[in-house]
């Protein structure tokens, strides 16, 4: 079997996979329901709570100035005094 032949192979496997998860999804009103519940917890939950961490991260190492204080961003969480 060729690289080609196996890439096609595992393509249509794939597919057929992903053909039949739509379709029990679509019969299924238990999974369909159980499906709905995990995708509104990914989208309004995960996910933005990975956006937040990530973009705190690269903010952290990207030492970006601060113009407001005159200091360089120092990856370390600023103590404000209150």
């Amino acid at each position: 079997m060729t690289d080609d032949t196996g890439d096609a192979t595992i393509d249509l496997a794939v597919l057929g996979v992903a053909a039949l998860v739509v379709y029990v999804l679509a019969t299924k009103p238990a999974v369909r329901r159980t499906t709905w519940r995990l995708v509104k917890y990914v989208v309004f939950t995960a996910a933005p709570t990975y956006l937040w961490q990530e973009v705190t991260r690269a903010w952290a190492e990207s030492g970006i100035r601060n113009s407001e204080e005159e200091t360089w961003n120092s990856g370390k969480p600023a103590i404000i005094d209150a």
